[in-house]
């Protein structure tokens, strides 16, 4: 205890990411740089994480090279969230598809709204309903795609579409013949709430001239201004791309019968094995690039909730 143990826990400042409190700096005009104002705290944060979550920053386009605050950074230092979350909302509410955005926001902030599974087959097994093309004209919009992201969306929008037409008891039987948590579902939909008010206070969202249809949430509602692509894949696709734009892989290498290798511009990287492309062979990948939402390194460097990402949003969103 006495020679290993530190006497105290290192400060929270230097072991989260710093991102929002810089925004924070900005927005409040406390300092020209974050640099020079995080200095003068007790113990300040290793310079070089501050230049990383500045580059991050200028990354997403909240601040501009001289570290001043732009458009998108005023709106995401008003949301108390990760500049990655606060992108998808507001990429979501612009590019109108806000349910689903509200959807993936929460799942990413949260967790996944499925059951936790033992092994792959019961993940695989949980996710085929919504991946299916073979359903009625109501399929989800998950249907055909390779996205971990859409699945979460349409897990969730088929909740929505049973409680708003047979209460929580309907909701409950979806629930458990989709294998979905309720306790998680109660969460993200609690969070989802939050989020919509959120956008609605910044004037980034509003509600339907009309009241929404009975059972429906007004940021669930189809006639609502910022729903008028919540269908579409494609959209939904780029809300992505534009918000975790950098993280994006390209397939390596392409050996027929063989799982396809990636490169993320830093590394070899693999996707995780919870993941849906994890078993999607290099050959009938429908794009040779994924957007993801995380990595992390175990016994080697995985992707995790990743989605096949087209060129033509990361040509439209992507930055230098």
């Amino acid at each position: 205890y006495e020679k290993r143990m530190k006497e105290h826990q290192t400060p929270e400042i230097m072991r989260v990411p710093l991102e929002e409190m810089i925004l924070q700096i900005h927005h409040l005009r406390l300092s020209s740089t974050a640099d020079e104002f995080l200095a003068k705290v007790l113990q300040p944060p290793h310079k070089k994480a501050v230049e990383g979550a500045t580059g991050n920053l200028i990354q997403a386009g909240a601040l501009t090279k001289s570290e001043e605050l732009t458009a998108l950074g005023s709106h995401l230092a008003a949301l108390p969230v990760d500049v990655n979350i606060g992108k998808i909302l507001i990429m979501g509410a612009l590019l109108q598809c806000l349910s689903p955005a509200l959807s993936m926001a929460a799942c990413l902030s949260h967790k996944s709204p499925f059951a936790a599974f033992q092994d792959r087959e019961e993940i695989r097994a949980a996710r085929a309903p919504f991946l299916s093309k073979d359903r009625d004209s109501n399929r989800s919009v998950a249907a055909g795609q390779q996205s971990d992201h859409l699945v979460l969306a349409a897990a969730l929008q088929g909740w929505i579409d049973a409680k708003a037409s047979g209460g929580m008891s309907m909701a409950s039987k979806y629930a458990k013949k989709n294998r979905l948590s309720i306790p998680n579902v109660n969460t993200i939909m609690d969070m989802r709430d939050q989020f919509a008010g959120m956008l609605e206070t910044a004037g980034l969202a509003r509600r339907g001239d009309k009241d929404a249809g009975q059972g429906y949430k007004w940021y669930d509602d189809e006639r609502c201004p910022q729903n008028a692509n919540k269908a579409s894949p494609e959209v939904i696709h780029a809300v992505l791309v534009a918000s975790l734009y950098p993280s994006i892989a390209l397939v390596d290498e392409v050996v027929p019968g063989c799982a396809p290798t990636w490169h993320d511009g830093q590394g070899s990287v693999s996707i995780h094995p919870t993941s849906m492309l994890s078993d999607v062979s290099a050959a009938a990948l429908m794009r040779p690039f994924v957007v993801y939402s995380e990595k992390m390194k175990t016994s080697k460097v995985f992707l995790r909730d990743c989605s096949v990402a087209s060129p033509l949003p990361i040509l439209l969103f992507g930055r230098q």
